[in-house]
């Protein structure tokens, strides 16, 4: 898969709260979670990988991200 720099508008970059200092934006990042589902470009249900991030909520046996930087990603580009 090929990896990216994303580039994301800084009013959203200023709403998240990353304790992991924004890897997934630099330049041989990706982003933590893989989104499996959308719904309307709100609802991102992801395959979580890690258990410390402050935006993963778990809904039923499924979890949804809340990371306002990591929905732009899956928005704009799709990853």
């Amino acid at each position: 898969m090929e990896e990216m720099n994303f580039k994301i508008d800084g009013k959203i970059i200023k709403e998240t709260k990353c304790v992991k200092g924004f890897c997934c934006l630099k330049k041989d990042g990706k982003p933590h979670c893989q989104v499996i589902d959308s719904l309307n470009h709100e609802i991102h249900f992801v395959k979580s990988v890690t258990n410390s991030c402050r935006y993963k909520t778990t809904f039923g046996f499924s979890c949804i991200c809340n990371c306002p930087t990591r929905k732009e990603i899956y928005n704009r580009y799709r990853r």
